[in-house]
């Protein structure tokens, strides 16, 4: 590259020495030695596990997921990051709230030339964030947006999300709160009287198992090939382009 483009088309802050022992995929390539290795927390981690499970004479399905939980509390209550943070957990209720209602809503969706539009009001900025922009930093995260925005073209639908200051989520506040003081219990269901509560029929795995059957079945089309180079009356070469707005 240097010998054809030029020193300057290098940038070194954005390339590693060489070496020949790398880390891909969490695990550790030597090359010189021709050999592949696990990191050596990972190593240790199967050995508190499997240590557990030693003496064992059988050890169930659920034992063994036991045995994980266990590893995920201790990993928890040391705090080790796993991307299961404030920003996640508020973005979920999104996507529990359409996987519960999305079917009623499309049915909505239906009857009008547009598409219903969904406000979801949070008072988690980061969440507020990622909802509008649809991306995310948090992998965790990137796997509810994009199986929110699958929901929004197959059911017809148009999500948005604003913030909601937490000292005016009154009915949130109470409803968290109503469990441990009779006081926010009633105040919670003065708030939401004629309500119907829904329970979520799906945890957080399900969530994921839904998009991955969903990108099991629906592999990517091909983008069509469009030639955008047009001349303007002057002769000079540009690009055209279309923007399109939807809702």
């Amino acid at each position: 590259m240097v010998s054809v483009l030029g020193a300057d088309a290098i940038n070194t802050e954005k390339f590693t020495n060489w070496s020949t022992r790398q880390r891909v995929l969490g695990l550790e390539f030597d090359s010189e030695a021709g050999q592949v290795a696990l990191p050596e927390p990972n190593i240790q981690k199967a050995r508190r596990i499997v240590g557990c499970a030693y003496n064992a004479k059988s050890l169930s399905r659920k034992e063994y997921r036991s045995l994980l939980e266990r590893q995920l509390i201790l990993e928890f209550n040391r705090g080790v990051r796993n991307g299961f943070d404030i920003n996640y957990r508020e973005l979920l209720s999104c996507a529990f709230a359409v996987h519960a209602w999305g079917t009623r809503w499309s049915q909505q969706s239906l009857s009008h030339s547009r598409p219903l539009h969904v406000h979801f009001r949070i008072d988690n900025a980061s969440a507020v964030a990622w909802q509008n922009k649809l991306a995310s930093r948090n992998p965790r995260a990137q796997v509810i947006i994009r199986l929110l925005s699958w929901w929004e073209t197959s059911f017809r639908l148009r999500f948005s999300a604003s913030h909601i200051a937490g000292i005016n989520n009154v009915r949130a506040d109470a409803g968290s709160r109503s469990p441990a003081d009779p006081s926010f219990a009633a105040l919670f269901a003065s708030l939401n009287a004629g309500w119907l509560q829904v329970s979520p029929q799906v945890d957080v795995q399900g969530l994921t198992n839904i998009w991955q059957r969903i990108s099991e079945h629906t592999p990517l089309p091909t983008p069509p090939s469009i030639n955008t180079g047009v001349h303007y009356p002057s002769g000079k070469p540009g690009l055209r382009g279309e923007v399109f707005l939807l809702g």
